[in-house]
């Protein structure tokens, strides 16, 4: 296993160096190329490349730079000055300059006075809308509640035993309708991870919409809270398909191979603690480093920067043998859902005088989480719902339910939370 980390840890740091230097890269300007396509390149906002270069505001972004005079030694010497990474007026900026960060990188960015190149680009490409994806969580989530509350059961009848609960066949259906859906057909955005990263831009001034973006984020909170990291487990494109490539019947040897939730919590702070110095310009130069490891991107086929196909191949290569390496090390909504779970309606519970201590729902869970909470720990490792513990108890003392209220069954007792 130490092998597998040190691998992860050493592709990641390759992956964030790739990204810091692209972060430095000249922008090739082509005279016939939009204004817009220009200060998308330079990962700026309409409105402050223009006051940069001495235009008239509004200006109309369709116009090629050889109509509004614009030169390529203007736009170099402005690059090269060093103004093009700090706040113009009192407009904030959008990220770092460079061709790594430039077209294709961020198509959701927000311009001040319009939708950019980017955004166009992933309006095009998508064929969900936003607002369907928004529509569509709740009553997917809600009907994944519905099925974990009733036991993984569809119909009402005699009761069935454990092993013919909580199917399989059920669960990685839907992971696939989520990856199809919620991924490919919907393209990069939106997503839980983008849900915070885009909140935290918007508070360090890369947006001017900072409350649509908490709204956003409170969404994903909200789907969250529904159960333990609900919107994680069985909602979230990237984390199904981390999914469903870790229960391929391959290197079946490999897969107990569990990271230890310390370790796993310890480097996601790290990079989310990197993530707020650099964005908040503490280090001179702001520029956001989940983009160049945002495996969203697979599902807009967008591969602007090498650094997103190295974090793409390696989160989907380690998911053979290890569950979810992407949501265990990198993902900052999984970080930020742990401390939800907590307070989460509803969730896994288990019955400490019905359970007979015979381990196998520790044996059956691919993280700590069971584990944990067998040893009763006030704080236990992140729980993604996904219900393999519930199909092998062999006295059925484990079961999904609310929170606040007991495991139902007799001889029931207090619950571990």
């Amino acid at each position: 296993m130490k092998s597998f980390i040190t691998m992860w840890l050493a592709l990641l740091l390759l992956s964030i160096g790739h990204v810091s230097v692209s972060a430095s890269v000249d922008v090739t300007v082509d005279p016939e190329m939009t204004f817009a396509e220009l200060a998308h390149a330079c990962n700026l906002r309409g409105g402050v490349l223009a006051d940069a270069l001495g235009l008239d505001r509004p200006i109309d972004k369709q116009l090629s730079l050889r109509e509004l005079g614009v030169t390529d030694k203007a736009v170099q010497d402005l690059l090269s000055s060093g103004v093009a990474l700090e706040p113009l007026s009192s407009e904030p900026l959008m990220r770092g300059r460079g061709r790594g960060k430039g077209r294709g990188h961020n198509p959701n960015a927000e311009d001040a006075e319009g939708a950019s190149r980017g955004d166009g680009r992933h309006r095009e490409t998508q064929a969900v809308p936003d607002l369907y994806n928004y529509l569509l969580w709740p009553v997917l989530l809600g009907g994944v509640l519905w099925w974990l509350l009733r036991g993984g059961r569809f119909e009402r009848g005699c009761p069935l035993p454990v092993a013919k609960r909580y199917s399989p066949l059920a669960f990685h259906a839907t992971l696939a309708l989520v990856v199809l859906f919620f991924g490919f057909a919907s393209g990069k955005s939106p997503n839980p991870m983008e849900g915070l990263v885009k909140f935290v831009k918007a508070l360090a001034g890369f947006y001017d919409d900072p409350w649509i973006k908490l709204g956003f984020l409170l969404f994903f909170t909200l789907m969250a809270l529904l159960g333990s990291k609900l919107i994680c487990g069985w909602g979230c494109p990237f984390g199904a398909l981390q999914e469903l490539v870790y229960d391929l019947p391959l290197l079946r040897r490999y897969k107990n191979l569990r990271l230890p939730f310390l370790f796993t919590m310890t480097v996601r702070t790290l990079i989310f603690a990197s993530f707020l110095i650099i964005v908040s310009g503490v280090t001179g130069t702001r520029w956001v480093l989940y983009h160049g490891l945002n495996p969203f991107n697979l599902f807009g086929f967008e591969f602007s920067q090498v650094s997103i196909g190295i974090a793409v191949a390696v989160s989907l290569l380690l998911s053979l043998v290890i569950y979810r390496p992407f949501c265990q090390l990198v993902c900052p909504f999984g970080w930020y859902a742990w401390f939800l779970e907590k307070i989460s309606l509803t969730g896994v519970r288990i019955d400490s005088q019905i359970c007979v201590d015979c381990g196998a729902c520790d044996r059956a869970c691919p993280v700590e989480a069971a584990k944990d909470r067998l040893a009763g720990k006030k704080w236990p490792a992140e729980c993604f719902s996904c219900a393999r513990c519930l199909r092998v108890c062999p006295v059925d003392a484990i079961d999904y339910g609310p929170r606040w209220r007991q495991k139902s069954g007799a001889g029931s007792a207090e619950v571990k939370k």
